[in-house]
């Protein structure tokens, strides 16, 4: 199911576009349609939901389902509309999906409130939350494309010191945020 070579394209990043938060209104509407009452909500995440930094121009979505996995059905409607899915793609409790078009978007479906979902809402409401930190991230991003990075798993391999560090504010935020 997953063949690494079809994931790794080519990395561009692109100055926040606003339109972003609108095609993931419009795609979020299709996947509930497509879903039905498979999933317990859905949410932009990733740079592109971080307004005025730099991003891949591809919107990511976090589809929170419970109970896990999606079922046949639905994925099955997913690759009908589009998607092409790719199973786990090394991250075990993930349900991967990309599709591609004029408007790009990855899916990622995982339990809902699970780890998966936690973290990366978290995460995503910190760089909200924390703009000098968004724009490290921002940075470190850039100088890692600057640097040759062109392809997106060596990229992300080379953006997990900077995910890392961030990841560890983000959790120390939301503890200090939940105990008020």
């Amino acid at each position: 199911m997953f063949d690494r070579h079809e994931i790794d394209e080519p990395v561009e990043l692109a100055y926040y576009n606003s339109e972003w938060a609108k095609w993931f209104l419009e795609e979020s509407e299709s996947l509930k349609r497509l879903l039905g009452d498979d999933f317990k909500t859905i949410e932009h995440f990733g740079s592109t939901s971080i307004p005025g930094i730099y991003a891949k121009p591809i919107v990511d979505i976090l589809v929170g389902i419970d109970p896990v996995p999606l079922n046949e059905k639905r994925r099955q409607s997913l690759v009908n509309d589009g998607y092409k899915y790719f199973g786990e793609a090394g991250v075990t409790g993930r349900f991967y999906f990309s599709k591609r078009g004029v408007r790009n978007f990855n899916l990622a479906v995982v339990h809902w409130n699970g780890p998966l979902w936690r973290r990366n809402i978290v995460f995503r409401d910190y760089l909200r939350t924390h703009p000098r930190d968004a724009r490290l991230y921002e940075k470190k991003k850039k100088a890692i494309v600057k640097e040759g990075s062109f392809h997106l798993f060596d990229y992300s391999d080379r953006k997990k010191p900077i995910i890392s560090k961030l990841m560890k504010r983000a959790e120390d935020w939301e503890k200090q945020r939940d105990s008020l």
